[in-house]
């Protein structure tokens, strides 16, 4: 790709908002995220990662994870001389995927600008920085969003001789792109809100980071784990971040824990409850 020129930065700056206005992940990202972390931080010890313990119902590929993970190794030496925490590292591995996935798209807007006019190009490139859905998933580590690298690169290719009679209504497409403006920073504010998980284990964190080099033992429930905690967002190597699904299985680790992440006061906790301040 040349140069980035004119009405292709909206659309760069327009991810980044996407990125950091909503930096945590959920179930659905959990296997690639985890993966790229391993992968990073773990290289060829396998016994140690995290798909061992999770491997999901269904066989799932590592080629979306190693391709970040290339980029993402070379910054550990580089935030682990500046001491920098790992959360981001989150960062960089949606960073390269949201840009592997916005340059393939200005390519795709490039082809359309040279069949179908600049004009065309323009508002193409207009309505996707203004629309919520497409930015807010370009960065978020899932199957499809891999694919889509694949899908835009290919369009481009399937069209590159075809043309078409274009009509376009101006007042409408200008309408169009301020519904989607308004529409997008709801749903923006909807989505950075999203992730109750990751906002706990944040603000336990920062709260109790007078402690980070005590033994303190964090049991995460299953809800807090599908809503934005990742081993990205675990900055203590000397606490211990305990996660399990069943309560059942658990009463020897709630007890025993220092901290406790629940979403919510559940009436099967409030046995296990009094040690412990909610936040």
């Amino acid at each position: 790709m040349d140069n980035i020129e004119g009405s292709e930065w909206m659309v760069l700056i327009a991810v980044l908002i996407h990125l950091l206005m909503a930096p945590g992940t959920k179930v659905e990202e959990s296997f690639n995220v985890q993966a790229s972390h391993d992968l990073i931080y773990h290289n060829y010890n396998i016994t140690a990662y995290d798909h061992n313990d999770f491997p999901g119902v269904v066989p799932r590929t590592f080629a979306g994870p190693i391709f970040l993970a290339l980029f993402g190794f070379p910054m550990r030496l580089v935030f682990y001389l500046a001491n920098t925490p790992k959360f981001w590292m989150l960062f960089v591995v949606r960073f390269v995927l949201g840009m592997t996935n916005v340059i393939a798209f200005l390519n795709f807007a490039r082809a359309v600008r040279k069949h179908f006019g600049a004009e065309t190009a323009l508002f193409l490139r207009l309505i996707v920085a203004s629309q919520f859905h497409m930015l807010f998933y370009a960065s978020r580590p899932l199957p499809n969003t891999f694919a889509f690298v694949l899908e835009e690169n290919l369009f481009r290719y399937i069209n590159r001789e075809k043309s078409f009679v274009r009509r376009l209504l101006y007042v409408g497409c200008c309408l169009h792109l301020i519904c989607n403006l308004l529409c997008t920073s709801a749903f923006l504010y909807a989505g950075a809100r999203n992730y109750p998980g990751g906002d706990a284990i944040a603000h336990l964190q920062w709260t109790q980071r007078v402690d980070a080099q005590k033994p303190i033992s964090v049991y995460i429930d299953n809800a807090c784990a599908q809503t934005g905690v990742s081993r990205f967002m675990q900055l203590y190597d000397a606490w211990e971040y305990v996660l399990k699904c069943f309560m059942n299985f658990v009463k020897y680790e709630l007890l025993s824990a220092t901290k406790v992440l629940c979403i919510r006061r559940s009436p099967s906790l409030v046995c296990y409850t009094y040690p412990y301040i909610f936040l």
